[in-house]
């Protein structure tokens, strides 16, 4: 490593040229000078150690190697005597003596330069050192600064993160102070709960070990009883037959007793129809002005109607292949819409809509096309009726709108959904009870099978049972399934009767759908008691109630309350007051729904608001 350093103020020794010697040789000093020179660079720029290395040192060397040497050329020499004539060997003498004088000679002015590239260096490595001494301590000083900024930095964050955390704690033990006092509330109330359970349970075993008591002393009296009746043998037999004579003449009594009760319930009901009949006849004449019917006339008409529109209507447009055509293409896209429609006006209207085009497009179908659609779309929506109403009430109300506005509109179609509903369900729409024989007087399951009616457990079919597509035995729905889905119907043809309140407008004159049906429907099921004693009798009078008591009270008034109270009665007392014999029946079913009934009525009475 070279340093740029001025020369040293000390006076430099001149060089003296050396003479040629005597022996044809030049001077070295040059060459030796140039390697010196070179060998000191390379020593200066490796360690200190290098650097002070002297070419003395290597002449020494070179001293060494030619005093080695010596000994030979002396060995030489005395045999080039012996061999050679005297000027060779002052020759060889001569060259040898040089040889050794420069080999011993020391420079003055190579000895000033190497003390001077020594000093220089020295000089250089100090203000190195000095260099980097201030860097060394500019550097201590910029990080003491900036460890002070650090510092005072990291005290003011953790001042803000004190006062931030001061503040979650005081949260935090205003949370636990309302958390600790509700735990004390909850804690309180729970051992209250826990004391009142003890209290029962210490009832309840002081009352296990006073039944055990009592069955002890039973006991204990039987055994004494049987130890009597042991020593007393003759009078014990006796006693037993005195007391199977005397259950014999109570069975007897006891059978007597049934057989006059059910000749009485017969004699009551040949009484009370005879009673119905005369009172149907009475009133006929006035009946008859008024445009009333009975509930037998009306499921006469509705059974007469399904009939023809089987026999006549749908057999005539499948036996014409245009027409059954026709009919198919447009009865395949009235379901998917009648499945469209939810509780929102948009809908209904959108639906209603699209269904009126359907029925009466430009040009118009043809009369039997279009009655037939009209049976297809009341069969459409009695299905979805059953189907989505059983699984949620409320989808009946845009149903029973969509039907409704269909009946105001579309010609025919309030006879055909009458007539399919009547069928779908039995006489429970009416209400009335199935006669024994067909429109026809034909007896049931009898007679050629035609388009509805013949074929096995023909009464069954007419009475609204289905077949259980589940089991695929080719058995009927049971009771509860048969219940929930004349219900949901129902519920649909109650909500149709409701919407006339909010359009009395467009309520219709009279037929199967005006208000006061709500009211003849209530009359005829009060006044049939083998239907009231029936589960689906005591569930159809709960949905009525449900969607439309209240604002039956509010159109009859106190003769509303009236029907209620019988309804009541019949589901706390009993049905005209006969004990044991409540609305619903014994089935759970019954039992189930009579429940509903009577919270029902009582919901309507005390004017409460439906949950």
């Amino acid at each position: 490593m070279r340093f740029g350093l001025p020369r040293s103020p000390s006076p430099s020794p001149v060089r003296r040229t050396r003479r040629a010697t005597t022996f044809g040789l030049h001077s070295d000093s040059e060459e030796e000078y140039n390697a010196y020179d070179y060998e000191s660079d390379s020593s200066s720029s490796s360690s200190s150690s290098s650097s002070t290395s002297s070419p003395l040192l290597d002449r020494g060397r070179h001293k060494t190697i030619i005093d080695d040497l010596g000994s030979p050329l002396k060995r030489s020499e005395t045999r080039a005597l012996d061999t050679k004539d005297d000027a060779r060997t002052r020759q060889l003498e001569d060259t040898v003596a040089t040889i050794r004088l420069w080999a011993r000679y020391r420079d003055p002015y190579e000895e000033w330069e190497k003390k001077t590239r020594k000093d220089a260096f020295k000089t250089a490595r100090k203000e190195l050192f000095t260099t980097q001494s201030l860097l060394h301590d500019a550097r201590t000083k910029s990080n003491s600064v900036q460890d002070q900024t650090l510092a005072a930095t990291h005290a003011k964050q953790m001042s803000e993160i004190e006062s931030q955390l001061s503040s979650f704690r005081l949260a935090q033990e205003k949370e636990e102070t309302v958390l600790r006092e509700n735990w004390k509330a909850r804690e309180k109330a729970l051992w209250d709960r826990i004391e009142s359970v003890i209290r029962l349970e210490e009832g309840k075993v002081a009352a296990r070990l006073e039944a055990e008591r009592q069955k002890r002393e039973a006991e204990e009296k039987k055994k004494r009883e049987e130890e009597l009746k042991k020593r007393l043998e003759d009078e014990r037999k006796k006693a037993e037959e005195e007391k199977q004579k005397a259950e014999e003449e109570k069975k007897r009594k006891d059978e007597e007793d049934q057989k006059k009760k059910e000749e009485e319930d017969a004699k009551r009901k040949q009484e009370e129809e005879r009673l119905r009949k005369e009172k149907l006849s009475a009133e006929a004449n006035v009946r008859n002005r008024l445009g009333f019917r009975t509930a037998s006339q009306d499921w006469s008409d509705a059974r007469e109607g399904i009939l023809a529109v089987k026999t006549n209507l749908i057999a005539g447009v499948k036996s014409v292949k245009e027409l059954k055509s026709e009919w198919n293409k447009y009865r395949r896209q009235i379901t998917p819409k009648v499945g469209q429609v939810t509780n929102d006006e948009a809908s209904i209207r959108r639906v209603t809509t699209e269904l009126v085009q359907l029925l009466k497009p430009n040009p118009p179908h043809i009369h039997p096309v279009y009655s037939a659609l009209c049976y297809s779309l009341s069969k459409a929506i009695l299905l979805q009726a059953e189907t989505e109403v059983t699984a949620e009430k409320r989808s009946a109300i845009p149903l029973a709108r969509v039907a409704f506005n269909l009946m105001t509109t579309l010609e025919v179609f309030p006879d055909m959904f009458w007539a399919k509903l009547v069928q779908r369900m039995g006489g429970w729409a009416i209400p009335c009870i199935i006669p024994d024989v067909d429109v026809d007087g034909r007896a049931w399951s009898t007679g050629e099978k035609k388009p509805g009616r013949g074929g096995e457990k023909e009464k069954w079919k007419v009475m609204g049972y289905r077949m259980n597509q589940s089991s695929g035995n080719g058995e009927f729905e049971g009771q509860a399934e048969y219940s929930t889905r004349v219900s949901g119907i129902m519920r649909v043809y109650w909500e149709i009767l409701k919407v006339q309140l909010m359009f009395p407008h467009q309520a219709p004159p009279d037929g199967p759908f005006i208000i006061s049906r709500y009211w003849m429907w209530f009359s005829r099921l009060l006044d049939e008691r083998p239907l009231l004693e029936t589960a689906v009798g005591a569930e159809l009078i709960y949905t009525a109630l449900e969607v439309m008591g209240a604002e039956a009270a509010d159109i009859w008034g106190l003769q509303w309350i009236k029907i209620l109270q019988l309804i009541y009665d019949g589901t706390t007392v009993g049905i005209y007051g006969q004990e044991n014999k409540f609305i619903g029946g014994d089935s759970p079913e019954g039992k189930a729904a009579k429940a509903r009934v009577r919270m029902e009525v009582e919901r309507i009475v005390t004017g409460q608001k439906k949950s």
